[in-house]
Formats: C-alpha cells, sequence, structure tokens
C-alpha cells in the first residue's frame, strides 16, 4: 500500500510591489575588515543589516492584502444604518403602546363611576325633604 501523495502546493500570488530599502545616495557604511557592520539609514546598501531588495514578493494567493481603495465599507455602513432604524422601530413601538395604556387609563378615570382620588365616593347632595311655610 503506498503512501498517500504530498497536498498539491498552494497557489502563489505576485504581492504588492516593494521599494525595498536601498537609498545609495544617502548612505553610511561603517565597515570592518570589509564587512559592513552598521549602515544609515538601515539596509541602505545591498550587504547592510537590514537590506531589503525592491521586487514583487510572492505571497500566498489568499493573503493578499487588499489596498485602501478596494476597502469595501458599504456593509458595515448598511449594518449600522439597518440597527438604528430597527432602534428607532422599537422606541416607536413601546412610546405607542405607553401612549395607548395611558389613553385607556384617563378614558376610564373619566367616566370612573362617580368616585374622587383615593376611593371615596361622591355621590349627589340629596335634597332634605322640609316642608318650610311661610
Amino acid at each position: 500500500m503506498e503512501p498517500p501523495s504530498p497536498p498539491p502546493p498552494l497557489p502563489m500570488c505576485d504581492g504588492p510591489y516593494d521599494a525595498g530599502t536601498a537609498n545609495p545616495a544617502s548612505c553610511g557604511v561603517s565597515s570592518v575588515n570589509d564587512v559592513k557592520v552598521s549602515c544609515s539609514p538601515t539596509g541602505c546598501e545591498s550587504g547592510c543589516p537590514g537590506f531589503k531588495e525592491a521586487g514583487t514578493p510572492q505571497v500566498l494567493c489568499s493573503s493578499l492584502p487588499s489596498s485602501d481603495s478596494e476597502l469595501n465599507i458599504g456593509p458595515i455602513i448598511g449594518g449600522a444604518v439597518g440597527g438604528l432604524l430597527a432602534l428607532c422601530c422599537i422606541c416607536g413601538l413601546v412610546g405607542g403602546g405607553i401612549f395607548l395604556i395611558m389613553k385607556k387609563k384617563k378614558e376610564g378615570g373619566a367616566a370612573g363611576g362617580g368616585q374622587a382620588q383615593g376611593g371615596v365616593a361622591l355621590s349627589a347632595p340629596v335634597a332634605a325633604a322640609v316642608d318650610t311655610k311661610i
């Protein structure tokens, strides 16, 4: 029985162009025995510590960084607007419900069967049946 074959290599793509660190026009180099030990600015010449060659690096296709111009902010704005709209609807419904409850209480209190505040019963004044002849 043969061992399983290794997975295929991951696809590689050209990454964004990198200008590198080379800057020979303003490079200050300190050497010891023809070995560059320090450069100012760092990596300004080939052989300097921190040197990075200019070019287009190869990167995994799925790991390409997106540039600012490709940033898709539409879904973010849509989510924020949708959330605010939902919040407004909820506040409107709650406020409307409170208004209706208060309106019902007010209507019920106006025709409350002759009761005053505190549960005191009110009645029409009773005329005393007094026959007075003058």
